[in-house]
């Protein structure tokens, strides 16, 4: 009976090997802990104080970026959003180092909650995967923000959320400090005063016809509220601004964490394929030259007559050469 032929199985791609096997326990709660917690705690304090910090040393930096962005086209709505998430965002960024500090540590880590959890995942298989560095942390950082900065600009447009963003920051900043019994301001008096002066600029930009706020003095009148507003924030205190950040931070943080997981050990995974792609190649080009190298130095082989040459040369011969004086006829 003829034997069946089995059909060759395909080739694992490059980099897809690791990425099949299932994650263990131990790299499951690495994962969870240091993309969640850790990370999406520590970029949110540090987001909150470096607010502080700009408020109340760089008060005209968040001023200036508005401006800027409105003169592009943008409306007063998601001007003010995108203001806040790029001078928020920083903290993000900063969180990267311990983040890949935690990384090469990740297969100690994991091994030893394995242990603990009595999972047989060796740490061999777990150093197998694909591994992050930094520039596939960097690059899905920046892959976040790009999703984060586009969801913005669309969930601000007047035909979507509008306002919503700051009213639901200011709301969440009153709630926080009367739960904690915190006050809003380092200067009361003077905030009240700066409000007043805000609501009259108001009142009087909402007297100008819409077909005017765009001229020079509708213009002036805005920027005038805009500035005794940014003045207003200036005095807030550290629980404030940490509750007005809660409202909407702390989502879009938790959202970015999880995006920056996906997106920076996607490029992790990249970065696999890509490496094996370069060694294939390198040994590719290594065996053609040892091959080239072997045909230049081996010695020249002679060259084989055709038989047709060699009777034709043969018989010549015998023509010229006189024959044996026995073999003669006479």
């Amino acid at each position: 009976m003829a034997e069946t032929e089995q059909e060759p199985m395909a080739e694992t791609p490059p980099g897809e090997k690791a990425d099949r096997r299932r994650r263990s326990k131990g790299e499951r709660a690495f994962d969870w802990i240091f993309y969640g917690p850790m990370y999406a705690t520590g970029t949110f304090l540090i987001s909150a104080l470096l607010a502080v910090v700009q408020k109340r040393k760089f008060p005209s930096l968040h001023e200036n970026i508005f401006k800027s962005l409105e003169r592009t086209g943008l409306n007063e709505h998601t001007a003010e959003a995108l203001t806040g998430t790029f001078l928020t965002m920083w903290g993000g960024i900063a969180m990267l180092v311990p983040l890949k500090l935690a990384e090469d540590k990740k297969v100690s880590l994991a091994t030893k909650w394995n242990r603990w959890k009595g999972d047989p995942t060796s740490a061999e298989e777990i150093a197998a995967a694909p591994k992050q560095t930094w520039w596939s942390l960097a690059a899905g950082r920046l892959s976040a923000m790009a999703m984060t900065f586009a969801g913005m600009l669309v969930l601000s447009l007047p035909q979507v959320l509008g306002g919503f963003f700051s009213r639901a920051s200011t709301w969440s900043g009153e709630k926080f400090t009367k739960t904690f019994g915190l006050p809003h301001y380092d200067d009361p008096a003077l905030v009240e005063g700066l409000k007043t002066q805000a609501d009259a600029l108001k009142a009087r930009m909402d007297a100008v016809p819409k077909s005017q706020r765009a001229s020079a003095m509708g213009k002036e009148v805005r920027n005038l509220r805009m500035h005794k507003l940014l003045e207003v924030e200036s005095h807030e205190t550290f629980g404030y601004t940490l509750g007005k950040m809660l409202a909407i931070d702390a989502v879009v943080t938790g959202v970015v964490a999880a995006m920056l997981y996906a997106s920076s050990h996607f490029f992790a995974k990249r970065q696999v394929v890509h490496r094996e792609r370069r060694e294939e190649k390198l040994e590719a080009q290594i065996e053609r030259y040892e091959e080239h190298h072997q045909r230049k130095t081996a010695p020249a082989m002679p060259e084989t007559v055709p038989q047709s040459k060699v009777r034709a040369s043969t018989v010549e011969v015998q023509r010229q050469s006189p024959l044996p004086e026995g073999m003669q006829h006479g």
